[in-house]
């Protein structure tokens, strides 16, 4: 059953619904909306800009921005409301995109991407224009980095953010790995976070340039990094993998270790593994993100160990058990999958976190499972 490539308007009728994946069909019952803020993004077709506008409008409260593109929320769960509201809308974003171009072969979908500058990430990449923090965005500078390697044939090393993998998450911070919670900056580093009040940031340029060592002199830090056993790996931790299944089929392979903040007394662990599908395309001479039928599984303890805080002797260890998750299958270029536990700490102690030698990611690509032990 073959539809006719539409210039028109994309509206869902009740039979369209139908046949819409749920969050894509939108209701009558969706009229309570929030307005978004005014944008300077400028879409790359009058096509991508009809479809877009049919995404749940959303509001992201009182967000606002701070410093040198840092972004300022009003608590953890304000920020976890913005993640999910930016996360809600990129999954819909793609899945209506499929969904609308879905009389079109495999190639022609991947030229017609490739031709109009199709982005699976445009919600990030609006949000970022809408409060002026596109030049200072992780998430753009990842993006840049990683697509120049693959215009240039993956020469040299893989880019990677060793410290935040995830997407959405990225957009949520500075290229410093900053961001504001309340009256608190986090800055994040391979070795831990500084806790920095909002009153010296008028000073962040001068404290970019220090050591986490001279940093933790002069601020809290949520956690020092430690170098693991031979069991167990730490936390914060990356992992860039490969895996080839033909000469011009290949996915790339990024997983995080993080525990970042500490939340009403305790702290949440979490692994983050993500695959980027892509081919050689020989009409272009060069690597591009391709979709693929894909679902991920991934399966980790988290382990922590608990010290005197004044001692530094560590008393007792533990682990929060196995904690498994798993996607849908789905024609996609970029998946994730996350894994997050939580470890409730008392006073008077600290704390520090790792994952489970050896935690399982179960890649399944076109039907067949790929298991890959993700060994720190």
């Amino acid at each position: 059953e073959k539809r006719k490539h539409q210039k028109s308007q994309f509206v869902v009728s009740d039979r369209n619904a139908r046949h819409l994946p749920f969050f894509v069909a939108l209701t009558s019952c969706e009229k309570e909306r929030f307005p978004l803020k005014s944008t300077t993004y400028h879409f790359s077709s009058n096509e991508f800009a009809t479809l877009y506008n049919r995404l749940p409008e959303i509001n992201h409260g009182s967000l606002s921005v701070i410093g040198d593109g840092i972004l300022r929320f009003q608590s953890f769960e304000h920020l976890e409301t913005v993640y999910n509201q930016l996360e809600k809308n990129c999954d819909i974003w793609d899945s209506m995109f499929f969904f609308f171009f879905a009389d079109m072969s495999d190639l022609q979908l991947e030229d017609y991407e490739i031709l109009n500058g199709y982005d699976e990430f445009l919600p990030l990449v609006v949000f970022e224009h809408e409060y002026n923090v596109s030049s200072t965005s992780l998430r753009r500078a990842q993006a840049v980095a990683f697509d120049n390697w693959m215009n240039n044939n993956l020469i040299g090393e893989m880019p990677f953010d060793p410290i935040i993998n995830d997407d959405v998450e990225q957009t949520l911070f500075n290229i410093f790995h900053e961001i504001c919670i309340g009256d608190t900056i986090y800055s994040m580093s391979k070795d831990g976070t500084v806790l920095i009040p909002i009153d010296s940031i008028r000073n962040m340029k001068r404290y970019r340039q220090l050591s986490f060592e001279e940093l933790s002199v002069i601020f809290p830090v949520i956690q020092k990094v430690w170098d693991g056993t031979i069991e167990y790996a730490y936390i914060p931790a990356g992992k860039k993998d490969t895996m080839g299944l033909s000469s011009t089929e290949r996915i790339c392979i990024n997983t995080n270790a993080a525990a970042w903040f500490r939340i009403n007394g305790s702290t949440k662990p979490k692994l983050v593994s993500k695959i980027i599908n892509q081919k050689y395309k020989s009409n272009r001479n060069k690597w591009v993100r391709t979709r693929r039928e894909t679902s991920l599984k991934l399966g980790v303890d988290f382990y922590w160990e608990r010290g005197d805080i004044n001692t530094g002797v560590f008393l007792d260890n533990g682990t929060t058990g196995e904690l498994v998750d798993t996607t849908k299958t789905r024609k996609k270029k970029t998946m994730k999958v996350k894994v997050k536990g939580t470890v409730a700490e008392a006073d008077g102690y600290y704390y520090r976190y790792g994952v489970k030698r050896n935690p399982q990611l179960t890649i399944k690509i076109n039907g067949v499972e790929r298991p890959l032990p993700i060994v720190f």
